[in-house]
């Protein structure tokens, strides 16, 4: 059912557009654009009539002052004109350069003693048919003064402008805020202070001095807001609208910008209308834009036009994007507050990035999601439908609707237009309001998550599809209201440690680059989150990254400053680089296809809070499954190594000793096992090790080579080793002309593991650094060494491991790289790569099982992590009993079992 305040403005718009039979707003004359609101059905514009005192007497009383502003009072003796009314000198002349301000009505500007007329008065009706709305709908109103205004509504004071300090003593007082050309402003009218009938509003116009040289008032507009709402498409090459109105014609009509009036030739895409009470939704995207073209469009319904509406398309090569968080108009439980506030917010981020087309939201748009009046506040901005909007679903949004579930029914779906809302047939992620949906804007893909639905399941299977669809992009960003990683007391409920369990692995599996985030209130910018949860924190705060391998969390903090919460204690939020609370905020976002850009300003004063810039040079880190850090041994492990290549030489004062290697912690981001590639310029790169060797002084039995030991920490069973080397780079850096592997028993004993395959030192050169891989069967190992053979330098950026805890040995040490050693006598046999996707179930399982060991081999090994983590993303079934994969035995195979049984393969958990 609808609402009763609903119902009122569906009244009150049927009223106005019988009433205006002709165009509301004359293209011919300069519309105002920068201060206007948006509006469908105004109830006041330039061709209102207005009756007016020009002649220096003040129609107030001693008693009341204001009685001239309230219905009843006489005015039959006033002038009456509809226009702008001005004066410059005492002349109908411009009031600035532009021409923008030139009045059509000359009004009195001086007195018999020369001196200016101190206050001039103004007032118009408006009618409303039947009961007004009760429930405190918005109306928006726009005012252009010289030199201060004050606006009432029926008798009621709603907004002054440039009014002195304590206000004027007397209607007849100078004051205002003397610039040279008018001021255009906007203010907000409670719909509770309107009457059925008749409605007045007046205005009070001050000069701010006695010889002030000119005069202005004008009211563009004075509209009841329809929800008119500007929606990104699925690309940025194309719009979504969606507006209420009630009856099912309607249109956008749109063409390429040439200069203020609308154009004769132009495009009309007709909407879709649903029917909602005594209204409709009315649904329409434009498409086939072109880049980086301002654009204008207008509505019509029923014949009746709209004012122009402008926006511009993004650039091929880059764009910028506004970031916001929880607007949540009406928290403050002061709509009218809320919605200058949320102006005030989208005033200063355009001005910041005058060049954004696209406005994000993290969720928690409205406070409670059945009252229109808090959408009529977020709706209400003249820049609303300027900027491509992609909203998200908060659960202010959902927890507040209690009426039918089915999907695209309730206040939230009913206000907007996403994209992609449907996948395969199906809406993934729904759930009272809202679901998943995508677009592509320019190089990004942008997915936003309905964090209201539990289905994982669902979930998954649309991030997939996004990213399926889509393979070529840059950038991936997932948009979702819940913050996985904030600086608030959310962090360590356990709902969210749930969700960030769920969650956390599986971005880190898609290769996400981005998380945004709100909910918190409180503005958060994570370190580099690497493997789902862990901060890379090795380096400190970092200002910019370049290759990064994890994935960055940035909450937003309320863009509006409606409602705020407090910041968790810092070593409970280890996660956390930088955060800031109390402090309404948005961020400006600058995207290339190489760098990923954030600059996060205060809304107060446009302080800079933070900046973080992401780059990629594309030759950063190896595609998954290739280079997989969860399946690497050697990952987050220390080695010890050979001389290193060092700033341009060797170490200062080096005497090699064989029994004094160097050892090198795994920390800084430069290392050999951390699980990233950096950059393959060897020269000038640091996090590449040049090591040495060719020299007379590094020798181990008469052969010159030089090695990298890594310490496994622990026996291991092992399936394949690779090390990533630089090719043939010049200025002395060799490619090697052999390369090998040679394993350490628990004793320190060594034996000769095998040789890479080298490819010819032609195919070596290249910018790219060169992938050697080694394939074992179930070689034995507690510390492996890569061992090159070479003149000069030969440089190294990463080594990988791969296999599992457990085995026996079965090795004859051998100090000496073999060129071509023995085969093992007894080879393990080597593991599946790609299990079979229906393995046959143990016809006579033995009831003796151990909890994790899903192979059944009486163990837990790399074979179980992979079966269950597979199992987990959904690309295998498992068709074991359950209860040997429900490690945390509650009934299900969940990410708790995935994550329990990642830390006991890699030993940070023991399973009972």
């Amino acid at each position: 059912m609808l609402r009763k305040g609903l119902i009122s403005v569906v009244l009150v718009a049927a009223l106005l557009l019988t009433a205006l039979s002709v165009l509301l707003i004359n293209d011919t004359a300069k519309p105002v654009i920068a201060d206007d609101t948006t509006q469908i059905s105004p109830v006041i514009n330039l061709s209102s009539k207005w009756k007016y005192l020009d002649n220096g007497i003040d129609p107030g009383s001693s008693s009341d002052r204001t009685r001239w502003t309230k219905l009843g009072y006489d005015d039959s003796s006033w002038k009456s004109a509809n226009g702008k009314f001005g004066a410059k000198s005492g002349q109908l002349a411009p009031l600035d350069s532009a021409g923008n301000f030139t009045p059509t009505v000359l009004l009195n500007h001086y007195q018999s003693d020369n001196t200016c007329i101190p206050t001039y008065f103004f007032r118009s009706t408006f009618k409303i048919k039947g009961e007004p709305p009760t429930d405190g709908l918005v109306m928006v109103g726009t005012i252009s003064y010289d030199d201060a205004a004050i606006v009432y509504i029926n008798g009621t004071r709603v907004a002054a402008f440039h009014e002195p300090e304590g206000g004027f003593e007397t209607n007849l007082s100078y004051g205002g805020h003397g610039a040279t050309d008018p001021v255009t402003a906007t203010f907000y009218v409670d719909t509770s202070l309107l009457v059925a009938g008749d409605n007045v509003i007046a205005v009070e116009l001050h000069n701010q001095r006695s010889n002030s040289s000119d005069v202005w008032f004008s009211m563009p507009s004075l509209v009841m807001q329809e929800y008119l709402v500007m929606n990104v498409g699925a690309t940025e090459l194309e719009r979504n609208f969606n507006w209420y109105f009630p009856s099912a014609n309607g249109s956008v009509q749109y063409a390429v910008r040439n200069g203020n009036s609308f154009p004769a030739e132009y495009t009309t895409v007709n909407t879709t209308a649903k029917k909602l009470g005594e209204t409709y939704i009315h649904r329409a995207t434009i498409k086939n834009l072109q880049p980086d073209t301002q654009y204008v469009y207008r509505i019509v319904n029923d014949g009746a036009v709209s004012k122009n509406f402008y926006f511009k398309t993004a650039k091929t090569d880059s764009f910028s994007f506004i970031y916001v968080g929880d607007p949540q108009v009406g928290a403050s439980w002061g709509v009218l507050d809320d919605a200058g506030l949320w102006n005030t917010t989208l005033k200063t981020a355009t001005e910041v990035v005058p060049n954004a087309t696209l406005l994000v939201s993290a969720g928690d748009q409205v406070e409670v999601c059945t009252r229109e009046r808090y959408y009529q506040g977020l709706f209400a901005p003249n820049y609303m439908p300027t900027l491509a909007f992609a909203n998200s679903m908060g659960n202010h949004e959902n927890d507040n609707y209690t009426g039918v579930t089915e999907y695209d029914a309730s206040p939230y779906d009913n206000h907007y237009n996403p994209p992609n809302t449907v996948m395969n047939g199906e809406v993934y992620g729904a759930s009272k309001a809202g679901g998943d949906y995508w677009y592509t804007y320019n190089n990004t893909l942008f997915m936003h998550i309905n964090t209201n639905s539990s289905n994982m399941a669902e979930h998954t299977a649309f991030l997939n599809g996004a990213i399926s669809a889509n393979p070529n992009v840059k950038w991936k960003i997932a948009v979702m209201h819940f913050s996985m990683f904030g600086a608030g007391s959310y962090f360590t409920a356990d709902a969210m440690a749930q969700r960030r369990e769920l969650y956390a692995p599986l971005f880190d599996s898609l290769d996400i680059d981005v998380v945004l985030s709100g909910h918190e209130h409180i503005y958060a910018r994570s370190y580099m989150i690497e493997e789902g949860f862990t901060p890379y924190t090795a380096e400190g705060v970092q200002s910019a990254v370049t290759d990064p391998c994890g994935i960055l969390y940035l909450t937003a903090c309320s863009s509006t400053g409606s409602k705020y919460y407090d910041m968790m204690d810092d070593s409970k939020t280890p996660h956390v680089a930088v955060k800031s609370q109390h402090i309404a905020t948005f961020t400006a976002v600058d995207v290339t296809d190489t760098t990923f850009s954030i600059t996060t300003y205060r809304v107060d004063n446009k302080a800079v809070l933070d900046r973080f810039q992401i780059t990629k040079t594309g030759k950063e880190i190896l595609p998954r499954p290739d280079f997989d850090i969860t399946d690497n041994v050697a990952y987050n492990k220390s080695y010890t190594t050979s001389l290193p290549y060092r700033d341009g030489g060797r170490e200062a004062n080096w005497q090699y000793d064989p029994n004094a290697a160097i050892n090198y912690p795994d920390e800084g981001g430069k290392t050999l096992t951390n699980g990233k590639l950096p950059k393959v310029k060897a020269y000038t790169d640091a996090a590449w090790y040049g090591l040495h060797d060719g020299t007379p002084d590094i020798k181990d039995a008469g052969i010159n080579y030089s090695w990298v030991k890594v310490d496994l920490e622990g026996t291991h069973t092992l399936n394949k080793i690779v090390a990533y080397v630089a090719p043939d780079l010049g200025s002395g850096v060799k490619w090697p002309s052999w390369a090998g592997v040679v394993g350490y028993d628990k004793d320190g004993n060594v034996f000769n593991i095998g040789e890479f395959t080298l490819p010819p030192a032609n195919v070596a050169d290249t910018d790219n650094y060169v992938k050697l891989e080694l394939n074992l069967n179930g070689i034995v190992a507690d510390a492996i060494e890569i061992r090159m053979n070479r003149g000069g330098y030969t440089f190294i950026s990463e080594i990988a491991a791969y296999g599992a805890l457990g085995g026996s040995y079965n090795t004859t040490p051998n100090p000496d790289p073999d060129p071509d050693p023995e085969p093992d006598p007894d080879p393990k046999p080597e593991p599946d790569p790609d299990p079979d996707p229906d393995p046959d179930p143990d016809p006579d399982p033995d009831p003796e099982y151990v909890v994790g060991d899903v192979n059944g081999n009486g163990k837990i090994d790399a074979r179980d992590y992979l079966l269950l983590k597979r199992a987990y993303f959904g690309t295998y079934t498992l068709t074991c009993a359950d209860n040997v994969a429900d490690i945390n035995g509650n009934g299900k195979i969940d990410a708790r079992d995935y994550l329990l049984l990642k830390r006991a393969y890699f030993g940070t958990y023991t399973i009972q």
